[in-house]
C-alpha cells in the first residue's frame, strides 16, 4: 500500500510519522470553498476535494483533512493578520468552542469521509496572555488563531473529545475510516 498525505500541514505529517505510517506528501492547489451549509459538512467536503486528482494507481490511498474552529456557529478560519488573530483569542477567552476536522480517504475507486468534533474550553485570557501569544507568531496558519500543541496549550482548561483532532488529525477517526475501505491500518505501521 502506498499512502499519500494530501496536506502540507507539518502537524499532520508529525502525527502520521509518530504512529509509524510510511507516506509521501502530495498536495493540490485548491480554493478551500464549499457549498455545504453546516460547519461539519463544510470541513468534510473540503477534505474530500483536497484529495481529488492525487491518486494515480490502484495501490494508493490519499489522506486529506480540513480543520476549522467554530464558536457560536461562526467559523474562525486561519487569521489573515495579527488583528484578526487577536479578535479570535478575545472571542475564545472564557468560552468553549468546537474544533472540527473533516477527514477523507480516497482510493482509485472509493472515497470515505467523516468529521471529528472536539469541544475545547479556554480559561479567561488576560490582555498580557494574548499579547505574548501574538508575539510568538504561533497563531499563523492555524484555524482559530491558536495551536493547542504549542504555547496556547496553557489557555486550555479542558477538552471533550480527541486531542489529536484539535491538533488537526483525528487518529481514531482515521482508524475507523481505514476499516471502511477494508484496510487493517495496524499492519501498515512500522513497529
Amino acid at each position: 500500500m502506498r499512502w499519500i498525505l494530501a496536506s502540507g500541514s507539518p502537524r499532520r505529517k508529525d502525527i502520521l510519522e509518530n504512529i509509524g505510517l510510511d507516506f509521501v506528501v502530495k498536495t493540490n492547489s485548491i480554493e478551500e470553498i464549499s457549498n455545504k451549509n453546516t460547519p461539519e459538512k463544510i470541513c468534510e467536503h473540503i477534505a474530500c476535494i483536497k484529495s481529488e486528482g492525487i491518486i494515480t494507481d490502484t495501490d494508493e490511498v490519499a489522506i486529506s483533512a480540513d480543520t476549522i474552529v467554530v464558536h457560536n456557529n461562526r467559523i474562525l478560519g486561519k487569521p489573515k493578520d495579527v488583528a484578526e488573530a487577536e479578535s479570535y483569542l478575545k472571542e475564545l477567552s472564557s468560552n468553549s468552542h468546537m474544533v472540527m476536522t473533516g477527514l477523507a480517504l480516497r482510493t482509485k475507486d472509493r472515497l470515505v469521509s467523516s468529521c471529528a468534533i472536539t469541544k475545547v474550553f479556554f480559561r479567561k485570557l488576560e490582555k498580557s496572555d494574548i499579547q505574548f501569544y501574538l508575539k510568538s507568531m504561533e497563531w499563523t496558519d492555524k484555524a482559530g488563531g491558536y495551536g493547542i500543541q504549542g504555547k496556547a496549550g496553557i489557555f486550555v482548561e479542558r477538552i471533550e473529545g480527541c486531542y489529536f483532532n484539535v491538533v488537526g488529525f483525528p487518529l481514531s477517526l482515521f482508524y475507523f475510516l481505514t476499516a471502511e475501505i477494508d484496510i487493517d491500518v495496524m499492519k501498515e505501521l512500522k513497529s
